[in-house]
This record gives C-alpha cells, sequence and structure tokens, in this order.
C-alpha cells in the first residue's frame, strides 16, 4: 500500500486488514529508496499543488519499476481514460491500476473511479471476511 499524502479524508490506512507493505511517504523530506512486495520504490518529495505547498501541502511522488507496467498503464488509459470509460483515470490512476493488476492485488480506494474497473475492491473483500 502506498501513502502519499496527509489528507485526512482519504488515507484511513488503519482500516486495512491482513498482511502488506506499507510504503509511506507521507511526507518524505528526502529522496529515498524502499521495497515492499519484491519491487524496488523511489520516493520523491515534491507538493500537491504549483504553489510549493502552500494551498495543500507537501506530496510524495512514488516511481517504481517493473516490467509491464508501463505497457499495462498504457492498456489501461486506452480502456478506461477519462472522456471514454465511465471509470474515468487519470493518467496517474492509470499506473495505480497497472501496479494492482501486475502485482495481482486488490485496491484500496475511495470514489466511484475504479469500482468500473476489473479490480477487486480491497474494503469489500475485508467487509466479506467479516
Amino acid at each position: 500500500m502506498t501513502i502519499s499524502h496527509n489528507h485526512t479524508d482519504h488515507n484511513f490506512s488503519q482500516g486495512v486488514k491482513g498482511t502488506f507493505t506499507l510504503v509511506d511517504g507521507r511526507p518524505v523530506t528526502a529522496r529515498t529508496e524502499v521495497t515492499a512486495a519484491g519491487l524496488a520504490f523511489v520516493q520523491i518529495p515534491g507538493f500537491h499543488d504549483n504553489t510549493n505547498g502552500s494551498a495543500r501541502g507537501p506530496n510524495t511522488l512514488v516511481r517504481w519499476t517493473q516490467a509491464r507496467t508501463p505497457a499495462r498503464a498504457r492498456k489501461a488509459f486506452v480502456l478506461f481514460r477519462e472522456g471514454r470509460h465511465k471509470a474515468a483515470l487519470n493518467f496517474g490512476a492509470c499506473f495505480t491500476y497497472a501496479l494492482a493488476k501486475a502485482c495481482r492485488e486488490p485496491l484500496l480506494f475511495k470514489g466511484l473511479d475504479f469500482i468500473h474497473t476489473d479490480l477487486q475492491d480491497a474494503a469489500a473483500l475485508d467487509e466479506a471476511r467479516t
């Protein structure tokens, strides 16, 4: 699981059950490398706005490399992009989709975008187990 910033309305990590590795970038102040699920992640400090964080605060850019991830992201963009599909995934969401597919893991998300894809909803799976 990755967390890129501290917005309290959408980073409820304590609600995630099960075994997972957290790539926690809330926020990093220096370039950091983390390994999780056999993938190398590079966390890069940044801002959640174009005013050096004054409007929305710091944010962490998370970069990873895995075979076929770029191809999966391009496929997601073709299938689920804004203006073409009900999911209306933006470019960043397409990479989130690609990583979940590559790792064969469910995705914890908020909103109405990913429910229109073929990814499993981690929250719904957790509710079904209880």
